[in-house]
């Protein structure tokens, strides 16, 4: 027999991570809105990427509202981008002369 149970998510139990919302991603200054800018067959969507910060701001503050936690993920890179692998560097991109969005300590996020 079909189990019928609608299932959802129990808040009581739940956390909200919240996974690279940084300046570097969604920022129109940000390095991705540059590549978009640079090479638009890359198809970077930034309308699309800035679109998705109050959706992240309003579930992180019904999450707090509640008393439930909030996780970021950040995405951390070392100043010369040595350790990067973005899919923009197979276009033959390179990083702007001072890349430091995405090292530490200049995270941003949509409660920044």
């Amino acid at each position: 027999m079909l189990n019928t149970t609608t299932m959802g998510p129990e808040i009581g139990k739940s956390a909200l991570i919240i996974v690279d919302m940084q300046n570097d991603f969604v920022h129109p200054e940000g390095d991705f809105a540059h590549s978009a800018r640079e090479a638009p067959e890359a198809g970077i969507d930034m309308p699309f990427l800035r679109g998705t910060i109050p959706q992240v701001t309003r579930l992180a503050t019904a999450f707090r509202k509640v008393g439930r936690p909030v996780v970021y993920i950040a995405l951390v890179l070392k100043p010369d981008y040595s350790d990067a692998q973005f899919p923009y560097w197979r276009l033959g991109l390179t990083p702007r002369p001072q890349p430091d969005t995405l090292c530490g300590g200049n995270l941003g996020g949509p409660d920044n």
